[in-house]
């Protein structure tokens, strides 16, 4: 992936300025797990292995696994191609994210959105038209292709904290266990599955509490998501080998990965 370059889109810095559309996944190179919501738990589960990771003692975030050691993505082909059903949204709306801006009003947080200029996206002077789009018009508002990914960004943004909400749950209840991945490394750090045996043991009172937190379809999709452990695998069996076996791929795989259209 790019080195971080974080930028804040403002008027007063980027009114000329524009972006390009991302033309593939090559900057995920090096993800290992990304963030993912409730609102894919679906697409999610069906594609790949989901886990909780831990982020502090008192935070923790659902994820989808892309590779079974630090800085591996297993999914991403070297020509590119995502070798799996489902993109996360996380990966498509980059080179776009959320940053956590200080307010003096009140003690809600607030958000701006930020760019990744390392993402060779940013056009000082865009392109219209190539197909860049500029972020703001004539009077500083919002183009329609910025206002869209703006509102991608606060929907995603938003199961983001729902789903913080709902693994914070579980984890409140002592369903969380170490996951040990079917690797001879390291592995990933500070990653947990449920623990079936806790759950089963649960009382109602337990259960209503997840319930209430929409906690229960996160743990329902991690336990059948554990499936996905096998292609992770696989993969990782064929990027060893000196010519990658494509009819097994799509048997694992099928034929392509979701899109998400700024248009």
């Amino acid at each position: 992936m790019a080195e971080n370059q974080k930028h804040i889109i403002q008027p007063a810095t980027d009114s000329k300025a524009g972006f390009a559309k991302n033309p593939s996944l090559k900057f995920s190179e090096k993800i290992a797990a990304v963030p993912v919501t409730v609102h894919e738990l679906v697409q999610a589960s069906g594609a790949l292995p989901l886990a909780i990771a831990k982020l502090s003692d008192t935070r923790y975030q659902l994820v989808a696994l892309l590779g079974l050691e630090p800085q591996q993505n297993l999914v991403l082909q070297e020509n590119g191609n995502w070798r799996a059903f489902y993109v996360p949204t996380e990966l498509r709306l980059y080179p776009f994210g959320f940053a956590a801006v200080e307010s003096s009003n009140d003690d809600q947080q607030r958000y701006a959105v930020c760019f990744e200029k390392g993402s060779d996206l940013y056009r000082d002077t865009p392109n219209e038209a190539a197909g860049e789009s500029l972020f703001f018009d004539d009077q500083g508002k919002p183009t329609t292709q910025f206002a869209k990914v703006i509102e991608l960004l606060k929907q995603h943004n938003q199961a983001l904290n729902i789903t913080g909400q709902a693994v914070t749950a579980i984890a409140s209840e002592g369903l969380l266990t170490p996951f040990q991945l079917p690797d001879d490394g390291d592995g990933i750090k500070g990653i947990y599955r449920i623990n079936e045996k806790a759950l089963n043991a649960l009382d109602k009172e337990a259960l209503e509490r997840l319930h209430k937190t929409n906690a229960l379809p996160v743990v329902y999709a991690q336990l059948f998501s554990m499936h996905n452990l096998r292609l992770l695998t696989r993969l990782k069996e064929m990027h060893a080998a000196a010519t990658p076996d494509e009819s097994l791929l799509e048997e694992l795989f099928g034929d392509g990965g979701d899109s998400l259209s700024f248009e």
